[in-house]
């Protein structure tokens, strides 16, 4: 069972977020055992020993918790420095320091690990089995007693129980955070056309104050079009529209477009104070859709054109989206009153 590299990388972020969430919780918990386990270090005779390394791995969570944001852009390589520092520590404690007793803990997080960092699958197993074998190669050259054998036999075993699991919860859950990633975004784009929807546009128009322009696009006599040669005609129309505006979008990373409803689109620019730029844009997205040469025999133009209306924001501290895209409205319908096919600027009279 391999997981899928592509679902990685698609969805590194939330596996960041979620890496990050648990490795905090993780520390927190250590933080506190570690504290608790300070007076049963001084009352047990056999823990006395631990007493001034319970200290100083107390000390060194504590200002991991004071500097832990800090390494939230690096949290992968974060978390297996942070596992193996506290490895190393749980391997010197079961070696020099109670060499007679058998260390639970260290087969424990052995086990924990696949639990704790969500990554590729390779990697879990390969930090696991290089740990297990430095334990048990330390095992064979510094802990010659009557528990070797157990202890051996119990590293192997789990790292076998670990390597299992890393396999299966691994994939588990980044199919799970898969699902909830393609989720959100199916609530903000557009089955039909794969634009974002008019949903994710208020959510733009309403946080983003680098917009200059909005426009509002239209399929000019799109219900004759309809009409003429069926729905499904119709909406493989409005898919070929999209991908127009669609590579606009790439070519001009300041641009985006989201599908308003049946043959409207909803435009906007950002970062461009020159009028002139502007319509340029304006102009290419017109003629590429022209250029598209579909047949349209109930318009005056004989292909499928669009009207475009648009408004340009001036005051962007004053900014009422509500307000510009009714005015990007006005300019739309002026556009159709002129003739289609055509650009239209909201001018105020």
């Amino acid at each position: 069972m391999i997981i899928n590299n592509k679902k990685i990388e698609l969805n590194k972020k939330d596996i960041d977020e979620r890496n990050f969430r648990i490795l905090l919780v993780t520390i927190i918990s250590l933080f506190f055992i570690y504290v608790f386990s300070i007076p049963i270090s001084l009352m047990v005779e056999e823990y006395k020993v631990m007493f001034v390394p319970y200290l100083i791995i107390i000390s060194f969570l504590l200002l991991i918790l004071l500097f832990f944001k800090f390494f939230k852009k690096n949290i992968l390589l974060f978390s297996y420095i942070i596992l193996s520092i506290f490895y190393s520590f749980l391997v010197y404690s079961s070696i020099v320091l109670q060499p007679n007793m058998v260390c639970i803990t260290i087969l424990f997080f052995i086990f924990l690990t696949p639990m704790i960092i969500l990554d590729y699958e390779w990697r879990i197993d390969l930090f696991t089995i290089i740990y297990s074998l430095i334990y048990i190669i330390l095992l064979l050259i510094y802990k010659q007693n009557n528990t070797l054998i157990h202890e051996i036999f119990n590293v192997l075993s789990t790292l076998s129980l670990c390597i299992v699991i890393a396999h299966f919860s691994n994939k588990i859950m980044i199919d799970n955070i898969d699902m909830k990633r393609m989720a959100l975004e199916s609530a903000k784009i557009d089955y039909l056309t794969k634009l974002n929807n008019r949903i994710e546009l208020f959510k733009v128009l309403q946080t983003d104050k680098n917009i200059n322009a909005i426009l509002m696009l239209d399929v000019d006599y799109f219900k004759k079009y309809n009409d003429t040669y069926s729905h499904q005609k119709g909406d493989e129309c409005l898919v070929l529209v999209a991908k127009v505006l669609s590579n606009i979008s790439n070519t001009y990373q300041d641009v985006g477009f989201y599908r308003y409803g049946g043959e409207e689109f909803v435009g906007i620019i950002k970062n461009r104070d020159n009028l002139k730029s502007i319509y340029g844009i304006l102009e290419e997205i017109r003629g590429n859709i022209e250029a598209l040469n579909i047949e349209h025999k109930e318009s005056i133009h004989n292909i499928v054109t669009v009207s475009i209306g648009f408004t340009y924001i001036i005051e962007e501290e004053n900014f009422d989206y509500k307000e510009a895209l009714n005015q990007a409205d006005i300019a739309l319908y002026k556009a159709k009153a002129n003739g289609r096919n055509r650009v239209e600027r909201f001018i105020c009279e």
